[in-house]
């Protein structure tokens, strides 16, 4: 059956029902530059990573000074991906990665799907889209579907729809709007987005022209990280024994979906003696008021957030 044509999956621009909480955090991307990393942490990641950690060392009063490759290619005792020999103390940093594999598997579809979406979008200014799909979603022929409901939607000022979420009231609107086969029309459209994979649309505040799709193998719910963080610290704590006397130092890139950037919903974990501080580094840029970067080190309660801008605060200051 063939997509409805505009006016079609909403009948009226606002709603009845707000998003499930698996997208509610998705305010957070607000001021979103769409950039994240894929499978896991590469050998270019892991460099952006060790700036992003220096940066924030060096507004913090503290030059790291320059960065030495490691890996056990100079040293085989000495496996950390970084060191600093010219600070006191020296500094060993490793670096490595929370991420869903399952979420990973559609990411090349799902890249090429977002650039040929954000060349409509710049060509018709369509505004900046953050699209939900599931990983088995068609995604080589979504174009032709997702196109005429983004135009719908920036047209009506719809901020975000998730297919097969509607009120018994938006039936009747649309039967009022589209006369005696209006409700009918409305459910197909819904059924048959949601068949293609369509999770959610969302759209974001920031004005560029971009549409983001988001690959996801299930509907997820947004929450702490605690524990694939404990794993990571047990994962890499004897290497950074080995780096010893050296000050250690582990950046963890959060390239994961499900995981809260509010930083009072992970608790800052309990550091073992091979490890002096720990950084969380999330893997997508450009959000304003909510810290891209966190630090604890070992006795810490709270986190330290970083902007990545300057701003360095207490979670506790920062509420």
């Amino acid at each position: 059956m063939e997509v409805v044509g505009v006016p079609s999956l909403s009948p009226y621009p606002v709603p009845a029902c707000p998003p499930a909480r698996v997208l509610v955090h998705w305010g957070w991307w607000s001021q979103v530059v769409v950039r994240w990393f894929h499978r896991g942490v590469d050998d270019l990641a892991e460099v952006a990573i060790a700036e992003t950690v220096e940066n924030v060392l060096r507004r913090g009063g503290r030059d790291p000074g320059p960065r030495t490759r490691q890996d056990g290619k100079r040293d085989p005792l000495l496996t950390v991906d970084f060191t600093y020999a010219e600070t006191s103390p020296p500094i060993a940093l490793e670096i490595t990665g929370l991420y869903r594999g399952q979420d990973l598997a559609a990411e090349r579809p799902a890249e090429r799907l977002s650039e040929r979406l954000t060349a409509v979008a710049e060509k018709e200014q369509l505004g900046c889209w953050l699209v939900a799909v599931l990983t088995d979603a068609r995604m080589d022929r979504l174009d032709v579907e997702v196109l005429p409901i983004l135009r719908e939607m920036a047209q009506y000022g719809q901020p975000y729809l998730r297919p097969g979420r509607y009120t018994t009231d938006d039936l009747l609107r649309a039967g009022a709007a589209w006369g005696r086969h209006g409700a009918q029309r409305f459910m197909e459209a819904h059924r048959r987005a949601k068949e293609l994979g369509i999770i959610e649309l969302t759209r974001t505040d920031d004005p560029l022209n971009i549409v983001a799709v988001v690959p996801l193998t299930e509907v997820i719910e947004i929450v702490g990280f605690a524990d694939p963080l404990a794993h990571a610290i047990e994962d890499n704590k004897a290497k950074l024994g080995m780096a010893r006397p050296r000050e250690t130092h582990l950046a963890v890139a959060v390239n994961r979906f499900d995981a809260s950037r509010f930083s009072h919903e992970t608790p800052v974990p309990a550091l073992p003696a091979e490890l002096d501080r720990v950084w969380i580094v999330h893997r997508w840029d450009g959000h304003l008021g909510l810290p891209g970067v966190w630090s604890a080190r070992r006795g810490d309660v709270v986190w330290t957030l970083d902007d990545r801008t300057g701003g360095s605060m207490t979670a506790e200051e920062g509420g």
